[in-house]
């Protein structure tokens, strides 16, 4: 199979065919592969003098050098960027408030204070006993028609752990050749 040396090739193969290589980030010796590190050089690792990296592919996505529309990281060649799982915090999470709505319950109160369970808010509230109409909103009484919410009851939650950050994928292997022609720049 002709390649280009330096070229990076998707295989659907369990191994590497004949003068290629699988990009998982090893570790090469100069000598031994002159004609691959006089095109990739250590742009993706090695000192440069006397070993350098093969691209390490494994679990990453391949883009293009350079910067796309609308976008604000310039990719220069042998750039890793993204990470596998990401943890959100408050400062990454636009502006944004919650709605509440009046609803109506009908029914009568046999208990004047509902305590915490596990289908509850975790604050008591306490009700008043009623007179008259017994269909008023849950977060008001009839003598205080403006109560104000306890802002325990909607503090922030969750356990501060990371989520995948993972676009969907198939894996491949990616190679890239070792042995073939050599390539001349226009």
């Amino acid at each position: 199979m002709d390649g280009y040396i330096g070229e990076v090739r998707i295989f659907s193969t369990n191994f590497a065919p004949q003068n290629w290589l699988v990009c998982e980030g090893q570790l090469m010796q100069v000598r031994e592969y002159q004609a691959l590190f006089t095109v990739i050089g250590n742009a993706y690792g090695g000192d440069g003098i006397n070993n350098f990296r093969l691209p390490d592919l494994r679990g990453s996505a391949a883009v293009c050098t350079g910067v796309s529309t609308g976008a604000t990281q310039i990719f220069q060649r042998g750039t890793r960027a993204g990470m596998p799982t990401i943890t959100l915090s408050e400062t990454q999470m636009p502006a944004h408030n919650h709605l509440t709505h009046r609803v109506n319950v009908s029914g009568s109160i046999t208990n004047k204070t509902a305590g915490p369970s596990s289908t509850s808010y975790p604050a008591a509230v306490t009700l008043p006993t009623p007179t008259g109409s017994t269909n008023w909103p849950a977060l008001q009484t009839p003598a205080n028609p403006d109560t104000t919410l306890d802002f325990s009851a909607i503090s922030p939650v969750g356990g501060g752990g990371a989520h995948n950050n993972v676009q969907p994928v198939l894996s491949f292997i990616f190679c890239v050749c070792n042995e073939g022609e050599y390539p001349v720049p226009d």
